[in-house]
């Protein structure tokens, strides 16, 4: 396991949401600060605002992606084209990996309201299935990033 994924598992178990694990390590690539990568990223775990949509830890990567290879010129039609290219190959090696790219049918629990996240967390899905969903998308990254470069 290599320092970054270490590191979003270590944010993950000590309170980070999926999202604010994944994006927060590759963030500071970018002199981002920590608490404003985390801010950033709050609402994006449990599928969005805990809605068991989109896994936060996708959200977390695409959000890496956005940050590390986004263009700064809104009219660069040809380099967005690319950029969502790669987000949906993201999107695609998760749902390969995993059957699903949604939260609620990744951890097959709801998290919409105060007691459904009390019940979840008191299943131990978050221990026990959500640690894997992190690594893997930090993992992807990392590898997206690195075919970039290459």
């Amino acid at each position: 396991m290599n320092d970054r994924i270490e590191l979003a598992l270590h944010r993950f178990t000590h309170g980070y949401n999926c999202a604010q694990s994944v994006f927060t390590v590759f963030a500071t690539d970018y002199n981002l600060d920590l608490e404003t990568a985390r801010k950033i990223a709050a609402l994006f775990g449990g599928g969005v605002a805990r809605s068991g949509e989109l896994c936060g830890a996708i959200n977390g990567g695409l959000m890496a992606l956005g940050l590390h290879l986004a263009t700064f010129d809104p009219t660069d039609s040809e380099r967005k084209d690319r950029l969502n290219q790669l987000g949906q190959n993201f999107l695609e090696r998760f749902r390969d990996q995993f059957g699903t790219h949604h939260c609620r049918n990744l951890i097959k629990m709801e998290l919409k309201t105060p007691q459904e996240h009390h019940a979840a967390r008191e299943s131990g899905v978050f221990k026990t299935q959500c640690p894997h969903y992190v690594a893997f998308a930090v993992a992807t990254i990392e590898t997206i990033l690195a075919e970039q470069k290459g």
